[in-house]
């Protein structure tokens, strides 16, 4: 579970220290390493998740940066409809 950010990307690697330090465990070795029914246990796969999750949003965040990503026009305006219909 997002090994491979894990080893390429330097934010999911410092979000996976993260956790382990606020969580006082080695949550990274368990995801990768650990046996499937440890991880699959809930008060470890939650927090995995959770934790892989950010991960891959700060990926995300930096590349955006980093390529000056931005939405399109036609893109705002479709989060604009979708807004209307909702209310």
């Amino acid at each position: 579970m997002a090994k491979d950010i894990y080893e390429i990307f330097p934010s999911a690697f410092a979000t996976f220290q993260e956790a382990d330090e606020a969580l006082q465990m080695h949550l990274r070795d368990l995801i990768f390493d650990g046996p499937q029914d440890t991880v699959t246990l809930t008060e470890n796969a939650h927090p995995a998740i959770l934790v892989a999750s950010i991960a891959i949003l700060r990926v995300l965040e930096v590349s955006m940066r980093e390529y000056q990503w931005k939405p399109s026009s036609r893109m705002i305006a479709k989060q604009r409809r979708r807004k209307s219909w909702a209310s």
